[in-house]
């Protein structure tokens, strides 16, 4: 089922990725950290567009009343990465 709704928002998810890219420096994109980060955006704008709940893993969990950090359950989302094939930086 994802797969079929995959290509009826591919191109608003396409948008989203270039949009994504096309905010990235030259430099941000040669390190490690920025790949990371540019996968994490593409992930959070995948999961907007096919209307799914997104949770940055990098985020500090929310604290409780007490101040206590507690866990929130897992949300689904069935986007669990981004695979770069190839990478050109100019």
């Amino acid at each position: 089922k994802v797969a079929e709704d995959i290509k009826t928002y591919m191109p608003s998810i396409r948008n989203g990725i270039l949009i994504q890219v096309s905010q990235r420096t030259a430099e941000q994109m040669l390190n490690i950290q920025g790949k990371e980060e540019l996968t994490q955006a593409i992930i959070a704008e995948v999961s907007n567009v096919m209307g799914y709940d997104y949770e940055d893993p990098h985020a500090e969990p929310e604290a409780d009343a007490k101040g206590k950090k507690k866990k929130k359950r897992a949300v689904y989302n069935p986007i669990m990465g981004v695979l770069f094939s190839s990478f050109i930086v100019q």
